[in-house]
């Protein structure tokens, strides 16, 4: 599946939960798990509704914005490996590409993170308890998958000169 499609998916999955939560959960939801996944403030199921809206628009339009900029961008600005055969005018078309297929990674994989957070947030909200460490976890691996990619991205082979 395209990098872009699995980003519109997340978007989706995302926006149908918050649209359910905003009608299935109670009146109070946690406004904040710990790291231990248990509530530490709770405000109402409004304010959380209104508040992981915002968040998503944020998210989505931050990361279609950039894909959208990206064409725009000085060559001086462009922080990507052998950016000097990538900003040739023959080449840039596939590097804008390929930059707009990852944003998309980053993308749904951020979408992917916030849609398991929410749902946590509303199992909490409906009296379930959490595993010990799940907050953490989810967050922790969100944050070492994603160090992990940049990094396969910097030296792995998708942004190296082909051969001739």
């Amino acid at each position: 599946m395209q990098r872009r499609t699995f980003f519109w998916l997340c978007l989706l999955a995302y926006a149908v939960l918050i649209g359910w939560q905003a009608f299935a959960l109670p009146d109070q939801v946690p406004a904040h798990l710990d790291i231990l996944g248990k509530a530490t403030r709770w405000h109402g199921r409004t304010a959380h509704v209104v508040q992981a809206l915002a968040i998503g628009a944020f998210v989505a339009l931050v990361l279609v914005g950039t894909a959208r900029w990206l064409p725009r961008l000085p060559p001086s600005q462009v922080n990507v490996p052998n950016v000097g055969y990538w900003m040739r005018p023959e080449n840039h078309p596939r590097m804008i590409s390929m930059m707009r297929e990852d944003l998309a990674g980053i993308g749904a994989a951020t979408f992917l993170l916030l849609t398991i957070v929410m749902s946590a947030v509303g199992a909490v909200a409906r009296g379930r308890v959490l595993p010990g460490g799940f907050t953490i976890s989810v967050v922790g691996l969100y944050c070492v998958g994603l160090l992990a990619w940049a990094v396969w991205l910097y030296v792995g082979p998708r942004y190296r000169v082909p051969q001739a």
